[in-house]
C-alpha cells in the first residue's frame, strides 16, 4: 500500500479556526463536521468546482458530487456505504493533489484524555474510478496544546486492484488510544491523481468518535461533603428541573440516557451503601 504526503499541508491545517464542542459533544458523538459532504453546494456535473464546503475550513481542488451524476462517478448502486446520503467528496478536475481539512478542539475533554484511557474510532469510505489508481486518504493528526503533532492515524484508500477495477468506495477503519496531551485533532482529506485530467479519488462518511471511561458515580449530588438523605431530596428536585443545589454534570445519575424517577431511586440506593449503577 502506497502512502502519500505533501510537505507543509498539515502545518497549514493547524492554523485553522477550531471547531469548539461542549463537554457533552466531545465523547460518544460524531466529531467530524460534514463528514458525508451532505451540507452545502454540490457540482452539477462533477467538474464545475464548488466555492465552499461547510465544516472544512481549508480546501483546494476537492469537489462535492452527487451519486446521481453518473459517468465516471459512483452511483447509488456502486460499492460504498449503505447509508450514503446524496453527495460525496471527489478530487476535482485538473487537480493532481486535492486537500481539505478541519480542526476539532478537544480541550473540554483534556482531563479524561490525560488519563490515557480515551479511545478513538476513526473510519471513512474511500475509493476511486474503474481501473484508475486515483485514490483518497484521510489522516487524523493528534495535536498538543501548542498545535504540535504527537500522533497520527491514517486511513489509506484502495487502489484499482483492491476495488476489483470497479468504481466505488470501500470502508477503512482505525482505532486506538488518544495520545495523552492531545488538545485537538486535525483531519486532512487528500485525493491523489495518477493519470488523466480528473482526480477520481473519492471519499464519504468520514467519522471520528471518542469514548472515555465513565467516572465513578458520586451520591453527594449537592457537594456538601456528605452523602445522605438530603442528596436524595436534591436529586428529586434535579429530576424535576431544579438544579440550584445540584453539582453533578447532569441529573441522569444512573446513566441510562433518561432523567426520571429511577435516578432518584439510584441515589437513594447508593447513599444506603449499594454500588454505583
Amino acid at each position: 500500500m502506497k502512502h502519500f504526503t505533501q510537505p507543509g499541508l498539515l502545518a497549514a491545517c493547524l492554523s485553522l479556526t477550531l471547531f469548539q464542542p461542549s463537554w457533552a459533544q466531545v465523547f460518544g458523538v460524531e466529531l467530524v463536521q460534514n463528514g458525508g459532504a451532505e451540507a452545502g453546494p454540490f457540482s452539477p456535473d462533477g467538474y464545475a468546482p464548488v466555492t465552499s464546503i461547510p465544516g472544512w475550513s481549508f480546501f483546494t481542488g476537492v469537489n462535492v458530487v452527487r451519486y446521481q451524476t453518473g459517468g465516471e462517478f459512483p452511483v447509488v448502486g456502486s460499492p460504498g456505504p449503505v447509508q450514503r446520503g446524496q453527495q460525496f467528496f471527489s478530487g476535482g478536475n485538473n487537480s493532481p493533489f486535492s486537500t481539505a481539512s478541519q480542526v476539532i478542539d478537544l480541550t473540554a475533554g483534556s482531563e479524561e484524555i490525560d488519563s490515557g484511557q480515551v479511545v478513538f474510532d476513526f473510519r471513512a469510505w474511500l475509493g476511486g474510478a474503474g481501473s484508475q489508481d486515483d485514490t483518497a486518504q484521510v489522516a487524523a493528526v493528534f495535536n498538543d496544546g501548542d498545535g504540535q503533532s504527537i500522533g497520527t492515524s491514517t486511513l489509506a484508500g484502495p487502489f484499482a486492484g483492491e476495488r476489483g477495477n470497479q468504481t466505488g468506495l470501500l470502508l477503512r477503519t482505525a482505532a486506538g488510544t488518544v495520545p495523552v496531551g492531545t488538545r485537538s485533532i486535525t483531519l486532512a482529506l487528500t485525493m491523489i491523481r495518477t493519470n488523466g485530467n480528473y482526480n477520481n479519488g473519492y471519499a464519504d462518511n468520514i467519522s471520528m468518535v471518542l469514548t472515555a471511561p465513565l467516572p465513578p458515580c458520586d451520591p453527594d449530588v449537592n457537594c456538601d461533603g456528605s452523602a445522605n438523605g438530603v442528596d436524595v431530596e436534591i436529586q428529586e428536585l434535579a429530576v424535576g428541573g431544579e438544579l440550584t443545589d445540584y453539582c453533578q454534570p447532569d441529573a441522569d445519575f444512573n446513566r441510562d440516557g433518561a432523567v426520571n424517577g429511577t435516578d432518584v431511586e439510584a441515589v437513594e440506593l447508593v447513599v444506603g451503601g449499594a454500588p454505583c449503577p
